[in-house]
């Protein structure tokens, strides 16, 4: 779960690269040969909103143990949601080339997120599911190497009507019992599944992704156990109301088959079954 991550960054004010957002990779299995994988990087579109024109890097560990600093410019294609005109969805993702040997880093894989949403049709994940979040702590990110947080939760709500934002307007999204801050903008958001059998449940978890952190609510200091708490948070001492909106899983899934990126994974895979060298790893 923490090796799926990398940190998101650019150059502050003193020119050293630091890094302020989360992301993570996630693979997709060839529809012609199940051993061959497609690997993107993923994160929430806002995050890329804000890098704006500016080149990025993408911080991640070595195998020896070493910090490496991927670099990235604004000519870098990010894919987004196919339907966001229609429907807002903060989803940003980019093609990654296959793991060098270098990087220690994993990929989220299909069977962790394929029955997602299944399973929260079908009743088996729902409000009350223990959830984690893999992400930065901007206060400690790391000098040596990255050091992801673990934050932990519950599925607090999945509402039938769309969630209001401050910047994607009304949003299809998961609310969960966690603490989300700066930095953890595009983490992965994992959600906890007891074992279990017709015999009943059975000792051991299943996990599966979730979605993607967008971002929380604040509200004011003052209105703190206050019956007529306002939404909108305008002052200095604002107070994290501590429930998280996620980014559905199903939101990535569709970016991922966007029509570019499908026949782009069609065309690949004709010219590696010739021996030829792929459009894009």
């Amino acid at each position: 779960m923490k090796k799926c991550v990398a940190f998101l960054c650019i150059k502050n004010k003193e020119g050293v690269i630091t890094p302020g957002g989360t992301g993570f990779f996630i693979s997709v299995a060839s529809k012609t040969n199940s051993n061959r994988i497609y690997t993107y990087f993923v994160t929430a579109r806002h995050n890329i909103i804000a890098i704006g024109q500016k080149d990025f890097w993408l911080r991640i560990n070595s195998k020896d143990g070493k910090l490496l600093e991927l670099p990235g410019n604004s000519n870098v294609k990010w894919f987004y949601n196919p339907n966001h005109e229609q429907n807002p969805a903060d989803v940003a993702l980019m093609r990654f080339p296959i793991f060098e040997n270098k990087i220690d880093a994993l990929a989220v894989p299909p069977p962790m997120y394929e029955k997602t949403e299944e399973l929260i049709n079908s009743g088996e994940l729902g409000i009350g599911n223990e959830v984690f979040i893999t992400g930065l702590f901007t206060r400690l990110s790391g000098k040596q190497e990255n050091l992801p947080i673990i934050r932990m939760g519950n599925i607090a709500m999945i509402p039938n009507e769309k969630v209001p934002t401050k910047d994607f307007g009304n949003m299809d999204a998961y609310l969960i019992e966690a603490r989300s801050i700066g930095g953890v903008s595009g983490s992965p958001v994992f959600f906890c599944k007891p074992q279990q059998t017709n015999k009943g449940f059975i000792p051991g978890v299943e996990f599966y992704l979730g979605g993607l952190i967008h971002g929380h609510w604040d509200t004011l200091e003052e209105n703190i156990d206050s019956f007529l708490a306002t939404e909108d948070a305008k002052e200095s001492k604002n107070i994290n109301m501590g429930i998280a909106i996620v980014t559905p899983i199903a939101k990535i899934i569709e970016t991922l088959n966007c029509e570019e990126l499908m026949q782009e994974r069609v065309e690949n895979d004709k010219l590696m079954e010739k021996g030829n060298t792929p459009i894009a790893d």
